[in-house]
Formats: structure tokens, C-alpha cells, sequence
């Protein structure tokens, strides 16, 4: 996502920068550092992010003559999700991680401080 978040331009509609390059379509990973917030506003963000990784893959095969937008899943294409600061998250965040892995059959991994897994270890859903 790093990569492809470099290449969006906010300035122009046309969303990718001119320097944008065949390594936008290998992309198929979305690091997410989780703020303190509610859980609902997680799977809100992580939904963006998709949705813009997606966007972005999109506009660049429009760009390349490759194929027509369609944006309409937030989670195509995207392999795997990786979740900074797991260890700020109450249950009700990991749930909702849950039901995206779930729904989308999405790998994820969480990093977290050492000890975490401990944590992690008394939620047999995950």
C-alpha cells in the first residue's frame, strides 16, 4: 500500500501520478496502524483503504488500456492485511477483524507488543 499510496496524485481527477508503473498491479498488501478508536470506525478505515488501493489498481489499468473501472469490492485483490499496534484493540475490534477475514477471506497478521499472543490466546475465534 506504501507504494501505492506514492503514486496517487489528490491534486488532479486523475488519480494516478504520470511516474505510475506495472508494480501498482503487484500490490496485494494493506498495512493498517489501529488508532485507539471505536470498532466500527476500524472496519471503516480498513474499507477505505481498500477501496483507494483498488481505485488507484483501477485507474491504472484504464491508464494502460487494460480494462473499464469497477471498484465495487473493497477487498479484491488485496491478500493480505497486516495490523500494527494490535495490542491498543479491545475484543470488540479484533471481532470486527474477524468478520472481514471471514467475509473476505482475507490473511491477516497482527504485530503487537511482546506478550500480545498471550492475550490473543484467551479468544479461541482466533
Amino acid at each position: 500500500m506504501d507504494y501505492l499510496e506514492k503514486q496517487i496524485n489528490y491534486e488532479k481527477v486523475e488519480w494516478i501520478g504520470a511516474h505510475a508503473d506495472d508494480k501498482i498491479l503487484d500490490c496485494h498488501t494493506l498495512f493498517y496502524t489501529s488508532p485507539p478508536v471505536s470498532a466500527t470506525k476500524l472496519t471503516s478505515a480498513i474499507h477505505v483503504m481498500g477501496i483507494r488501493f483498488n481505485i488507484v489498481k483501477d485507474v491504472y489499468r484504464v491508464r494502460i488500456g487494460e480494462k473499464e473501472m469497477n471498484t465495487s469490492n473493497a477487498f479484491k485483490g488485496i491478500h493480505l492485511i497486516i495490523v500494527d499496534e494490535i495490542d491498543r484493540l479491545k475484543l470488540q475490534h479484533l471481532e470486527q477483524l474477524r468478520d472481514i477475514y471471514d467475509q473476505h477471506d482475507v490473511a491477516m497478521i497482527f504485530i503487537g507488543m511482546p506478550g500480545i499472543e498471550k492475550r490473543l490466546a484467551r479468544y479461541p475465534q482466533l
